[in-house]
């Protein structure tokens, strides 16, 4: 199975809203079987935890799929608190509450197929998840558990290594006051849920009493047997698997790759256990018809907001190819009715961003009164997949943007007149050139926008890979760091990777020799005018006003400079452009001052737009 195509035979999956009140919470992909049989076993994909959740999105994608081609009805969903679902993963009692959420899952994926048991999949913190949810089911026929986490305990530990990397990074920016819990990788965790999460100790839990047990190892680590061993002891019928992928799955979106092998080892040892068939008179396909919105209550991780937001799947584009989630206002905001913001993607991540961070975004701006979409572009998330390398800095993209203002404003009952483009990372690059070439977008909005021209390479010879690497901080904070003598016993404590920093500063200040010779030719007539600066200059006369937020101690500020001068000089006389650094945040907002400053900006934008 290719990583980037879907086989012809599968219907699309339906995207779906449910929960266990009458009131969905919960957002899933309900994958059915195309011509293959339905089996009376179906599998329910227990999503990751946190930050392990972004990588893998794709492969689990695409294991329903290949699940579903055997014959397999699956459900892949987010819980309370993350993704596309309602809440924040700063909630209370989060580990109950997901428990929960699987037990859920599995009733609907029965009641809406037929099937009468369920396999259950895992990766790493979901696979303990799995077999806590199998202790109290009858109706769970396998468990299918990746690098299962045994001690709750020591992922705690690891979580907490996470957080104090994430301090030290972010050294000298004020701290977040008030929340009791952990912070890690962008995720809060209250005290209540790391401590169930701590007392999870799968080796002091009873054997689970599920007839079929897949257990996978990591591939990048030495594994403990005692787990498999304990269970066989059990008497427990345990299939041990020695296969690759693990690590490679759960490295940045942008360039996870999908275990195929295993997948396929996986799928296989299912079909060998649940070989049987559904009679066709017991087999179902309950639908409910247009999924009924999420309600996201005013105030819940968007402060500022005035009312409350409805969420809706929303596919799009030719043949329905494009897929986001559309956030409309419960209640009227008439000064912002007329107003569509569409949220890019940013790297490989799927529509709800790096550690979430488009979800609270888009709700801020719902919550302001706009029509919002947070879209996929075509390859990634739950778009149609592509061909070739994930489309990450590619131009055709902007023809899935114009798809986007295309539905919207056709949308029954408004009159979206005002388009608004928002992005972060390479979401900012596509965004500026969708601002460009789209008649009707109003107004950008570009967030740490790394790269301003890209043909599979930047200017000064960065690739993708290099450039998402490499943590490098602007020359201003390099220049200053000389004259610290904390820098000088770092250097020679070889805690500074001075090869890299120095290459990527070569290369930077090339690029800018480049831009300013590019400058003279242009206003000597030797050369048309192809500048950033021109860019910027077009929009303003076209009316779109342009919001350019940069993290202080981002690259970013770098390539602003190139192109802008020191704070945006080139364009201080324009009254549609405004510059906004945000001190102490990162590349991505993992902390949460930084993601309060970010939805500041967001609203004082809104609020800046003339009437239509």
């Amino acid at each position: 199975m290719d990583a980037h195509t879907t086989p012809a035979r599968l219907p699309q999956a339906e995207a779906i809203t449910f929960g266990r009140g009458t009131d969905p919470r919960l957002f899933g992909w309900l994958h059915r079987p195309g011509t293959a049989p339905l089996r009376q076993c179906g599998v329910v994909l227990c999503n990751p935890f946190a930050y392990d959740a972004l990588g893998p999105h794709r492969s689990y994608r695409l294991f329903a799929e290949a699940l579903a081609a055997a014959g397999f009805a699956t459900l892949r969903f987010d819980y309370d608190g993350t993704g596309d679902s309602a809440g924040e993963d700063a909630d209370g009692e989060r580990l109950a509450t997901w428990l929960a959420d699987i037990g859920t899952a599995i009733d609907l994926l029965k009641a809406r197929t037929g099937v009468t048991r369920v396999a259950l999949f895992g990766l790493r913190l979901s696979a303990s998840f799995a077999v806590l949810a199998a202790q109290h089911r009858r109706d769970v026929a396998a468990l299918m558990l990746w690098a299962p986490v045994t001690s709750g305990r020591h992922f705690v530990r690891e979580l907490k290594l996470l957080q104090n990397a994430g301090a030290a990074r972010a050294a000298g920016a004020a701290q977040d006051d008030g929340f009791k819990g952990l912070e890690a990788a962008g995720f809060r965790h209250r005290e209540d849920t790391v401590a169930a999460i701590s007392a999870i100790d799968l080796a002091r839990l009873p054997c689970p009493a599920v007839p079929h047990i897949a257990l996978l190892g990591r591939d990048d680590v030495k594994n403990d047997p005692a787990l498999a061993a304990q269970w066989q002891a059990a008497g427990a019928e345990v299939t041990v698997f020695d296969l690759p992928g693990f690590a490679a799955m759960l490295r940045d979106p942008h360039v996870a790759t999908v275990p195929q092998v295993a997948f396929a080892a996986l799928v296989d040892w299912l079909v060998q256990h649940e070989p049987q068939a559904l009679p066709a008179a017991e087999a179902v396909h309950v639908t409910a018809g247009a999924p009924r919105p999420i309600l996201t209550p005013a105030g819940a991780g968007v402060e500022g907001s005035r009312a409350n937001v409805l969420e809706t799947p929303f596919r799009f584009g030719v043949d329905a190819r494009l897929f986001g989630i559309l956030l409309r206002p419960a209640q009227p905001v008439p000064a912002n009715a007329d107003i569509a913001a569409i949220f890019l993607n940013s790297g490989g991540n799927h529509r709800i961003g790096p550690s979430r961070l488009t979800v609270p975004l888009s709700r801020h701006l719902a919550g302001l009164g706009c029509t919002v979409l947070r879209m996929d572009i075509a390859g990634l998330g739950d778009s149609v997949p592509v061909e070739g390398p994930l489309p990450i800095f590619q131009l055709a993209s902007v023809a899935d943007v114009r798809a986007a203002t295309e539905a919207l404003a056709a949308l029954p009952g408004t009159s979206l007149k005002r388009f608004v483009v928002v992005g972060l990372c390479s979401g900012g690059f596509l965004g500026h050139h969708v601002a460009l070439q789209e008649p009707r977008i109003g107004s950008q909005i570009s967030i740490n926008q790394p790269r301003f021209d890209w043909q599979g390479e930047a200017a000064d010879g960065e690739t993708i890979e290099t450039l998402t690497q490499r943590n490098i901080k602007p020359l201003s904070f390099y220049a200053k760091a000389l004259f610290s003598a904390s820098t000088w016993k770092r250097l020679l404590g070889g805690e500074v990777a001075v090869r890299t920093v120095l290459s990527v500063s070569a290369g930077k200040l090339l690029l800018r020799l480049k831009v300013k010779l590019a400058a003279l030719l242009a206003r000597l007539g030797l050369k048309a005018d192809a500048s950033v600066a021109g860019q910027y200059r077009a929009l303003s006369q076209r009316g779109v006003r342009s919001t350019v937020i940069v993290s202080a101690q981002d690259s970013a500020v770098d390539e602003l400079e190139t192109h802008l001068g020191p704070r945006a000089a080139k364009l201080s006389g324009d009254v549609q452009f405004r510059l906004v650094t945000i001190e102490g945040a990162d590349h991505t907002f993992t902390s949460d001052r930084a993601r309060r400053a970010l939805l500041d900006a967001l609203g004082a934008h809104i609020a800046a737009l003339p009437p239509a």
